[in-house]
């Protein structure tokens, strides 16, 4: 799926809905998604995505999650902006049931803004009530994994990342979201 703002470009995945590049007038920004080889085997990179439920390691799970490897809904697409929803049940390693959603958008500013892209992901523990005394709270770390182009035309900021909730223990029926803005100002 592709989302277009001036003379921006981002193209999306519905897989975990990642950011499979943004470009600016033909450069790269975000991205681009590739193959490398890496030891005998091949292996995906330069994929910017959210890491569900845990970033990094963490025991009989993937290494940043299972999200970005799940297959989401696409809804409410439109030129600056697309949705992706995916409801998980419990699975092995991680017997909490939980909802997701990420929403992706490219925004031109006016000449007092930057233009950016901003990307953030809710997720809501819909584990019920009578599993919380067996299961407790459920442990989340989330977070973007961004794979930068390094060109010397631009300049991509991470403004603002806010996370309280990270690391922390997401309680049945709570929800959590997590936004990251990408500013973007040519140099």
């Amino acid at each position: 799926m592709i989302i277009k703002s001036g003379d921006h470009t981002v193209l999306l995945s519905c897989e975990g809905g990642s950011i499979l590049g943004w470009q600016w007038r033909g450069h790269w920004i975000l991205g681009p998604t590739r193959m490398e080889k890496v030891g005998d085997d091949f292996k995906l990179r330069g994929m910017t995505h959210w890491c569900y439920p845990n970033f990094g390691k963490a025991e009989g799970l993937p290494q940043h999650g299972f999200l970005r490897e799940s297959l989401m809904e696409a809804r409410r697409p439109s030129d600056e902006f697309a949705e992706f929803r995916k409801s998980f049940a419990a699975i092995d390693g991680f017997p909490w049931e939980s909802r997701v959603l990420i929403e992706n958008g490219i925004y031109c500013g006016d000449s007092e803004h930057y233009d950016h892209l901003t990307s953030s992901m809710t997720i809501t523990n819909t584990s019920y009530r009578r599993e919380y005394k067996t299961l407790g709270d459920m442990p989340i770390l989330p977070a973007l994994h961004p794979y930068f182009c390094v060109e010397p035309i631009f300049c991509a900021i991470p403004d603002s990342f806010r996370h309280g909730f990270l690391g922390k223990f997401l309680e049945p029926k709570y929800t959590v979201n997590c936004d990251v803005r990408f500013f973007f100002e040519p140099a």
